[in-house]
């Protein structure tokens, strides 16, 4: 702003702010949003006890402080598919897992995904896989602190009799 009345009579100059602003209007928290799961995918096996697949996605991230996603993405179940002729009673095994993967980078979104894999199908009557291929969870970055730069030196004053100002400045750097 600017000053409207010069100070008189060798009186004080105005300090401080001519104008103020305010948030108005703010956005609500929008809550993380899953799709819905798709279809089944098609069974592993021709012939016996397989496993089969579905999965979905994040359909809308957190936004304004609403609550992350937290939940498996990617599913398997028990199918079986003993109408093909031909089917031969192999030696028994069971569905195993392999181990999670390494979470991956936390997002923009502040969610991170990890994965794990079928190491081996179940076969001829085995126990199928059960459970999460692929989890989806809330991380969090480095806290970044504020971090201003020094103050300039003052500039020289406005005047050079009587009241005048100076003026310095610093910005932010992160």
């Amino acid at each position: 702003g600017h000053v409207l009345k010069k100070p008189l009579n060798g009186g004080n100059a105005c300090s401080g702010d001519l104008r103020q602003t305010r948030a108005c209007d703010t956005e609500m928290p929008e809550p993380c949003i899953f799709s819905p799961w798709k279809a089944w995918n098609p069974c592993s096996v021709t012939c016996g006890e397989g496993t089969q697949t579905r999965n979905r996605h994040i359909l809308r991230t957190a936004e304004d402080g609403g609550r992350q996603c937290h939940g498996a993405s990617e599913e398997i179940q028990a199918c079986h598919a003993w109408h093909h002729l031909g089917c031969m009673a192999d030696a028994m095994r069971n569905c195993r897992f392999g181990g999670w993967g390494e979470w991956g980078q936390c997002g923009f979104s502040m969610q991170r995904e990890r994965k794990r894999q079928v190491m081996q199908a179940a076969q001829a009557g085995g126990l199928p896989c059960h459970g999460p291929l692929k989890e989806t969870a809330t991380c969090h970055h480095d806290p970044g602190d504020c971090q201003m730069t020094d103050w300039t030196s003052w500039d020289s004053c406005s005047k050079t009799c009587g009241s005048g100002q100076q003026r310095r400045q610093r910005q932010i750097n992160r």
